[in-house]
């Protein structure tokens, strides 16, 4: 992306001369993750997919992605992983400004809704960065924002060992424009250069016009929202290593 290696380019004299090139460096991890214009077919194909675009009309998707000796994280199960990583990104300071719009009363203009999807008296709205839960996975049904749903939750197991994710849907798909948030944690069986074993995470995710087929309105921004997606990713990241907020 034209706009991100700009931004790297500037970064990387400042990078330097503030000792930002540590391991859990906002920069440092911006810098590394690697972003492709597409999602694996069995995020398309599943559960998640057909409830936010039930017709499979025309999708734009991207995946953000950086690996790690597995070794980093020792002692962290992949709940704990994804917890962090999704308070890092919904309670983290680069969604810090819209979620200032969001409780503002911007939710208002398309609050997240699925026909597909029942709701239950159980779920909540989450409003504060403070209730989003840095060791367990949010329940499937609960809202942040009233904009970003929680609507399929796995974690690898023995018996299932498909790699373990967090699927928050957005939008509406009786509007022209809804997408998919996942959140996935993949451990490679195979070792690297050093004898160990990888730990990869993604934020892999689409955005359509569930009405028509054709592309949302969004696509106008198609840059930004994929510049944006790198930033809350390598924030997402940075919790992860920090081990907290």
């Amino acid at each position: 992306m034209a706009v991100r290696s700009v931004l790297q380019t500037i970064a990387k004299p400042a990078t330097w001369a503030l000792g930002l090139d540590r391991l859990d460096s906002f920069a440092t991890i911006f810098r590394q993750c690697r972003c492709i214009l597409t999602v694996p077919r069995e995020f398309l194909e599943s559960s998640s997919a057909k409830l936010v675009n039930p017709r499979q009309n025309m999708i734009n998707s991207d995946t953000v992605s950086l690996s790690f000796p597995a070794s980093t994280f020792r002692g962290l199960s992949d709940e704990k992983l994804l917890a962090l990583f999704t308070k890092g990104f919904f309670g983290g300071w680069v969604f810090y400004l819209q979620s200032l719009l969001l409780k503002a009363g911007a939710w208002k203009i398309i609050p997240v809704k699925f026909t597909g999807f029942r709701d239950n008296s159980q779920q909540r709205d989450i409003w504060s960065q403070s209730d989003i839960p840095e060791t367990t996975l949010l329940p499937v049904g609960d809202t942040l924002y009233r904009c970003f749903k929680v609507i399929d939750v796995h974690l690898a197991s023995a018996s299932n060992p498909y790699p373990s994710y967090v699927d928050f849907g957005y939008g509406q798909d009786q509007s022209v424009f809804t997408g998919c948030h996942r959140f996935r944690i993949v451990r490679s069986g195979t070792a690297n250069e050093l004898g160990e074993e990888n730990i990869e995470f993604n934020l892999e995710g689409f955005r359509c016009n569930p009405r028509e087929n054709i592309p949302s309105a969004a696509e106008i921004f198609a840059w930004f929202h994929v510049l944006y997606a790198e930033l809350l990713f390598a924030r997402s990241v940075q919790a992860c290593l920090q081990r907290r907020l």
